[in-house]
């Protein structure tokens, strides 16, 4: 990934305000966790949203770069084992 075009999406006013939502979604998932006011059953899946957020607005250029590197390993070894 283009490291300038990526930066250039998470500063654009758009992507900022998306960014606070998902910020303000992950409080709010994790107040309601925190209060008790979730069932049993949807205690996982408020944390595992929480936490998707959280990796979303945190986003670095780099991680894309290195997933898809690393994905590009797997699939060669996987080619070269059959």
């Amino acid at each position: 990934m283009d490291k300038e075009k990526f930066l250039s999406w998470k500063d654009h006013p758009q992507t900022v305000e998306f960014f606070e939502y998902l910020k303000d979604y992950r409080n709010d998932l994790m107040e309601r966790w925190a209060q008790g006011s979730l069932r049993d059953a949807d205690n996982t899946m408020a944390i595992a949203r929480a936490q998707m957020a959280d990796e979303i607005v945190n986003l670095e250029a780099d991680a894309i770069s290195q997933f898809y590197q690393q994905r590009k390993e797997v699939n060669h070894e996987q080619a070269e084992n059959s």
